[in-house]
């Protein structure tokens, strides 16, 4: 993700924590300050693990020198495991009792795994080339927690600055962005402007990651307040690419929807259509459902018989909409799109 849209994946002295002798284990390092991927989704098994088959959000432990993963739905975690070089989803860091998903790859971030991942099921491990890792950007982030204000929400744009996402407002003009002078993020109506409303000195890559207190304008003065925090309320459902066979997916808030091409429906576009419904083979001819198209073919024809009986394409051979196309027995009648 982070690196498709150009951000600074692994600046060097970013300066994310200032030193402290004894850091608490829950504040951010350099590892979770500069993880490319603030949220990873796993996908691909149908029937096995299908609980770890979610969302995992960036913390702010790392483990093994790699960012650690919390599940959005469950007690799991996505880590390193060092002993073994695997990534690993299961309820403890750094155990790999209880695990059920694994991988054998020493990569930094685990949406760059490359190797295959393996699920554990009755008693053994078994590879799944359908699993990936994919990095899910978030498209909103919510900043509440003030006294002086509703919660604020901001989306997605396309636009990056400093090497950092900007989000606008849903409901003012400002922007949510990252100003490098101050090595800030900023809440104002001006994109690169030092003028804001709101900010907060904390150089992470992505604001759901801010650990530093915020501080808002309130008229001559600014106020400090610690209770303030931006969240992801809304990540890209989209980047597991559940749509199937051509179809394309829209992302909602917190759920997506397909758009089928012709000839598939299904939620993820993954059933093939009784495309006879519509038939209108020439006379002669009778229709037969195959995936994603039907073909009009001889009366009596049978596949694998070696029959040819080829046709010709007429106006009306297909129904509206559907292109024609000859074969060594009838004709195939195709979606036009």
């Amino acid at each position: 993700m982070g690196y498709d849209k150009g951000y600074d994946l692994f600046p060097t002295n970013l300066g994310c924590r200032h030193e402290t002798p004894d850091p608490s284990p829950f504040e951010p390092n350099d590892v979770c300050c500069t993880a490319e991927c603030a949220h990873i989704i796993i996908f691909g098994s149908a029937t096995e693990q299908l609980s770890r088959m979610t969302t995992y959000s960036l913390t702010r432990l790392e483990h093994e020198g790699r960012p650690v993963y919390a599940s959005d739905t469950g007690p799991d975690f996505l880590y390193y495991h060092g002993p073994t070089s695997k990534w690993m989803v299961g309820p403890s860091v750094g155990a790999p009792e209880g695990a059920g998903l694994s991988v054998s790859d020493t990569a930094l971030s685990p949406d760059r795994i490359q190797a295959t991942w393996r699920h554990y099921s009755n008693n053994q491990w078994t590879e799944n080339h359908d699993i990936q890792a994919k990095c899910s950007e978030c498209q909103q982030i919510t900043i509440s927690g003030s006294t002086q204000s509703s919660c604020m929400t901001y989306t997605l744009t396309e636009q990056t600055h400093e090497r950092r996402p900007v989000y606008s407002s849903d409901t003012t003009t400002d922007f949510l962005y990252f100003y490098g002078p101050q090595s800030s993020w900023l809440v104002g109506p001006t994109v690169g402007s030092s003028t804001a409303g709101m900010s907060v000195e904390d150089s992470h890559l992505y604001p759901d990651q801010i650990n530093g207190a915020w501080v808002i304008r309130q008229g001559s003065r600014s106020v400090t307040f610690p209770n303030v925090v931006a969240t992801c309320t809304d990540i890209n459902q989209c980047a597991s690419s559940p749509c199937l066979n051509g179809g394309t997916c829209i992302d909602l808030h917190n759920a997506y929807s397909c758009t089928c091409v012709v000839g598939w429906e299904g939620e993820n576009c993954e059933l093939d259509k009784d495309d006879c419904a519509i038939a209108n083979c020439d006379t002669g001819f009778e229709c037969m459902d195959l995936p994603g198209f039907y073909a009009c073919v001889p009366q009596g024809f049978q596949l694998g018989r070696g029959q040819t009986n080829r046709s010709t394409c007429n106006p009306e051979s297909c129904a509206k909409g559907w292109i024609c196309e000859v074969r060594e027995a009838g004709y195939a009648c195709l979606p036009n799109q």
